[in-house]
């Protein structure tokens, strides 16, 4: 009962209360008995506990009180301090926040389908490997679902793109998946009219999403309509869907069922995506481990090679060399995290270090409350209090700032992101926000005020010598995130550079990709020509090379090959041409490539070099070669030095490249100082040839700058990032300073009566934190290094990390403490030394 009472009695009556509580408890229990006693004193307490509950609620909102005074009588007196404290509080949770609003936006892709956590996508090669493939072949689904019970189902998907007719209206349509039926089982894309069971039955049916329907049909009645597919197929919609949510990893506007594509009991041809939906007491490791077991006793290790099982809720993370969107480097993620918390931190030590710099201006209030009766627990209490209070008035300002740069942010990263105060866990990060900034920032602090000894500091003895190394610390602590942060930035921007400067054995400058429909692929040559003819185009091939999108890659066969060697190599389409276009070395057949003449019975191809080491060939001109097996050969017409066909992650792997004269894309090369009249004259020329279909083309740089929009923006982040790590550090330096150079005023006076000179007085106050710079320095470059060397082993090639980098960001640093310290240090310096001298 004791404890009780002492836990909800308010301090001011806790002693008296229970004090005559105990004293009625042995008079009772003198006269009456223990058992009396007892029965009286449990009776009282329980009876009297609303009372003291309220009067401890009174109390507290009093204390309250008190300590909002405190704080705003704080903060009006000492303005500037305030400033930097509230405001520095608030650009580190502004920026903590932002953080986690798009990690949490990231982590939530794909987490909207009901069986999200049993979905697994088949990939060749460990998912978390940059060289792995997401393609499987075409029987390997129906194989799994029929000799495994653990697999309840699985869908087949491939990417399409094609001319979608209906009356007037013809579009040109890139999102198209095939997809079997089993897409609405698996996945929750819900059909606001249609059967899911039946919808893709039909090879030529067709799902539309709601948006399509109002695109198509405006307000008539979708279901039943024809749309006619490249001019070859009616298409009947059998059901409309829901817009696919935006955090998909992949998205469409129309659905066609997969059986419409040819082939699909070849094993030889890995471009397909299939997905399994596991029973709930299967994992993907087991299912890996008895899927391997029985390839291996089936004799089919050979043909599926080291299948892994890929949750879904991580495509969205894991680069894989193809997916049907790009993928999000998870890596990122943590490092925006880091660095995002390493902020709020910086934030929360500008308070520790402004705070107890200023500890002696509170040292008679502390020592004044100590000498009344205050006990130290009371006083932690108190500064914690004041702290998170303070915090609390930063995340007012902070969601001001989250509110005026969301929108930037969004179009940054092209996400749409919102602060949803109606979100109980939302809610619950605002409050666990603004304590754990309110307690880490107040806690040293608190506790630095708290363990005064009144004696020594109303008598004037107290000394700052530990407070000040510990400050110091914490300065150097900020700088050395900061320079580390500036090092990543910088060698950063280097990579960036290097990538785009590199010699990539090809020239992607200048060159201007048209996209062709299926049904202008036998016009492909007349098209060809015909640009040809405009005076602005210097060549031109027709070809599918898009290296955002390098998704063909399966077996092949050459003449010798070993029954038991099994190839698989990236398969290109292109024309004789295509070397000369994108200006790609010939090593062997230079000849042969220009005199090319196409064959309808049989395929020719060019290899690169890569692809004849490892054949194990000297030369290869005239060899037969195939990539569609033995049966029907095909005779290897020229050689090409390596070039990166893909992104610089990759190291450069075998490649064949097909010889035809129908194909996908125009590639055309126009000369750089005419380039937006030869632009417009290939559209005219386009809608002179093919009015009916849309002119849709892009540069061939542009395609390749996809392939490394996660680091771009990681870069460009990181730059916001690093300055205002910079700007907070710089806050609590300019503080330090400032309180520095009001300690120092006396001081300053004596020496300028002396004859001190105001740059010599400058250099004494800016040379204590030089030295905290050094230091920090010293201990950034080795964290910063350690950082970047592991960033760039996620490329193939990378630029040298070199000292000129380390140096160029110490001196950025300095220069940034310089022109922070160096505003206080000369204004101290230049007062008028009668002042000084009256000061206190």
């Amino acid at each position: 009962m004791e404890k009780i009472l002492l836990k909800i009695i308010s301090e001011k009556y806790r002693d008296a209360v229970v004090g005559d509580f105990i004293e009625i408890y042995r008079d009772i229990y003198q006269k009456k008995g223990r058992g009396r006693a007892k029965a009286w004193l449990i009776l009282l307490t329980l009876t009297s506990l609303p009372l003291f509950i309220l009067q401890s609620v009174q109390w507290s909102m009093e204390m309250f009180k008190n300590y909002l005074k405190i704080v705003f009588r704080n903060i009006q007196r000492h303005k500037g301090y305030s400033f930097l404290n509230i405001f520095g509080l608030a650009l580190g949770m502004a920026v903590f926040m932002i953080i986690t609003l798009f990690v949490r936006n990231e982590v939530s892709y794909d987490k909207f389908h009901e069986y999200h956590s049993r979905i697994f996508r088949i990939v060749a090669g460990n998912p978390h490997d940059k060289n792995s493939y997401a393609g499987t072949p075409a029987p390997l689904g129906p194989l799994m679902l029929e000799n495994f019970p653990e697999v309840i189902n699985y869908v087949r998907i491939d990417g399409y793109s094609g001319v979608l007719k209906t009356g007037d209206k013809t579009f040109n349509e890139r999102r198209i998946l095939l997809a079997d039926n089993s897409i609405f089982a698996i996945f929750t894309f819900p059909l606001i009219q249609g059967d899911p069971a039946t919808a893709l039955e039909d090879p030529n049916s067709i799902v539309i999403t709601e948006s399509m329907a109002a695109k198509y049909f405006e307000n008539e009645e979708p279901l039943g309509k024809i749309l006619n597919l490249n001019g070859e197929d009616d298409m009947l919609v059998t059901g409309v869907a829901k817009d696919v949510p935006e955090k998909s990893h992949f998205h469409f506007d129309f659905l066609i069922p997969f059986k419409k594509k040819a082939n699909l009991e070849n094993w030889g041809m890995w471009n397909y995506y299939t997905y399994l939906l596991l029973n709930d007491s299967f994992s993907s490791n087991q299912i890996k481990h008895k899927f391997d077991l029985w390839a291996k006793d089936h004799g089919l290790e050979d043909d599926i090679r080291g299948l892994y099982y890929q949750p879904m809720t991580q495509i969205h993370f894991v680069y894989n060399r193809s997916n049907l969107e790009p993928a999000f480097n998870g890596k990122y993620i943590k490092i925006f995290l880091a660095v995002a918390f390493v902020i709020l931190i910086l934030a929360c030590i500008n308070f520790m270090n402004l705070s107890t710099a200023r500890s002696s201006q509170r040292a008679k209030e502390v020592g004044i409350k100590k000498t009344v009766g205050a006990n130290p627990l009371s006083l932690v209490k108190q500064f914690i209090s004041e702290s998170i209070l303070l915090a609390l008035l930063a995340y007012v300002i902070s969601v001001l700032l989250v509110k005026l740069t969301l929108p930037i942010f969004n179009n940054f990263t092209g996400r749409n992101l919102s602060l949803d105060f109606t979100d109980p866990a939302f809610i619950l990060g605002i409050i666990g926000l603004i304590l754990f900034t309110g307690i880490i920032s107040g806690s040293y602090p608190a506790f630095v005020l708290s363990s005064f000894h009144p004696a020594l500091v109303l008598k004037g003895s107290y000394r700052d010598s530990a407070r000040s190394l510990f400050r110091n610390a914490l300065v150097i602590f900020q700088f050395t995130i900061s320079v580390a942060l500036i090092v990543c930035t910088l060698l950063i921007y280097k990579q960036m550079s290097f990538i785009q400067n590199t010699d990539i054995g090809l020239n992607k400058e200048h060159v201007v990709n048209i996209r062709l429909n299926r049904d202008l692929w036998e016009k492909t040559l007349n098209l060809k020509n015909e640009f040809l003819n405009i005076p602005g185009v210097i060549s031109a091939s027709a070809n599918g090379y898009v290296p955002s999108n390098m998704n063909w890659h399966q077996s092949v066969w050459w003449r010798g090959q070993l029954d038991t060697e099994k190839t698989s190599m990236w398969i290109m389409g292109i024309d004789k041409d295509f070397t000369s276009t994108f200006k790609i070395k010939v090593k062997e057949g230079q000849e042969q490539i220009k005199t090319f003449q196409p064959r309808d019975d049989r395929y020719d191809y060019i290899l690169n070099a890569s692809a004849l080491k490892q054949m194990g060939w000297e030369s290869a001109v005239g060899k037969e070669f195939s990539h569609r097996g033995e049966e029907n050969p095909g005779t290897v017409i020229g050689v090409t030095e390596d070039f990166n066909f893909r992104s610089l992650h990759h190291e450069v792997a075998p490649c064949v490249m097909v010889v035809r004269e129908r194909s996908s894309q125009i590639s055309l090369r126009i000369e750089s100082n005419r380039l937006s009249e030869t632009l417009s004259a290939i559209k005219e020329n386009w809608e002179k040839v093919v009015p009916a279909f849309e002119f849709d083309y892009y540069f061939l740089d542009d395609d390749f700058d996809k392939l490394y929009k996660s680091e771009i923006k990681l870069s460009q982040l990181l730059v916001a990032l690093t300055t205002l790590s910079v700007i907070i550090a710089c806050l609590g330096l300019f503080g330090l300073a400032s309180f520095m150079a009001q300690q120092k005023t006396k001081e300053i006076g004596i020496r300028k009566v002396l004859g001190a000179s105001v740059s010599r007085i400058t250099l004494g106050l800016t040379k204590v934190f030089a030295k905290l710079v050094v230091i920090s320095n010293l201990i950034a470059w080795p964290i910063a290094y350690y950082i970047i060397h592991l960033w760039l082993q996620n490329f193939a090639y990378h630029t040298g990390i070199n000292l000129a980098i380390f140096l160029l960001s110490s001196l950025i640093a300095f220069v940034i403490a310089f022109l922070t310290i160096s505003y206080q240090s000369i204004k101290a310096a230049r007062s008028n030394p009668i002042n000084s001298l009256r000061y206190e």
